[in-house]
């Protein structure tokens, strides 16, 4: 016979594997971007604490276009790091980009980033721009692989989504691109894919250059409908009541 303890147990229990409660960041939240949506009222407030560090990636490019007697440099690097949100159990990416050029005039600024592939996924995108990231211990992870994230300098003024939903871009304002030796805020990209994987990222200005970076792979992390849970609670209460009933 089971006591009215247990019985309440098995309830929260199942309430907890189900995702019932709730399916938020436990921090700020934007807008979900649909297809071909954008956002150009993002916080710059939209850190988080106590997520766990999964992944850590930076890539490097290094091109150069010639006009006329003029070459271009065109450097970058793009650091991605990759976090299991605690309460949604959906991964969540956040991008840096820093302009690696020098700071001359045949360095390139930077006006714009996209990532690739989020079809199929939620999309919760905005940035941060506080001095740093709270994060739990990294789990799996070398520490030798692990970049810590640093301040950046340039907030994007724009993010979207294309219209088949693969594809999350940011926009820097003009006057306000992403120059030589300046990083951007935090780029965080929120999704409810229940792993990762290895997409691209593209930054672009003049020129243009992709580097391989992380993007949600997978399933999608799946949350009952209101009344699925209901259906649930009162078929475990009347469960509740046979077995009191003996």
């Amino acid at each position: 016979m089971h006591s009215i303890g247990s019985i309440r147990a098995a309830v929260i229990g199942s309430a907890l594997a189900l995702g019932i409660w709730g399916f938020n960041s436990g921090a700020a939240s934007a807008a979900i971007l649909a297809p071909g949506g954008s956002n150009t009222s993002m916080t710059g407030a939209y850190g988080f604490a106590g997520e766990t560090l999964e992944a850590s990636f930076t890539k490097t490019y290094s091109g150069t276009v010639t006009h006329g007697r003029s070459t271009m440099v065109f450097d970058f690097s793009l650091l991605a790091n990759v976090y299991l949100n605690p309460t949604s159990h959906g991964y969540d990416f956040v991008y840096q980009l820093t302009n690696t050029g020098a700071n001359n005039t045949n360095s390139d600024s930077f006006d714009r980033i996209t990532m690739s592939s989020f079809a199929g996924y939620s999309v919760d995108a905005d940035y941060d721009a506080s001095t740093g990231m709270v994060e739990n211990d990294p789990e799996g992870v070398p520490p030798s692989n692990i970049s810590s994230l640093s301040p950046g300098d340039v907030a994007p003024d724009e993010v979207d989504l294309s219209s088949d939903g693969s594809v999350v871009g940011y926009s820097f304002p003009l006057g306000g691109e992403v120059a030589p030796q300046e990083v951007t805020d935090y780029l965080i990209v929120r999704t409810d894919s229940a792993s990762y994987t290895m997409g691209s990222a593209t930054v672009i200005d003049a020129l243009q250059g992709s580097v391989p970076t992380q993007v949600p792979f997978g399933a999608v992390v799946q949350v009952p409908e209101p009344g699925s849970i209901a259906l649930i609670v009162v078929s475990l209460g009347l469960l509740a009541r046979r077995r009191s009933a003996r």
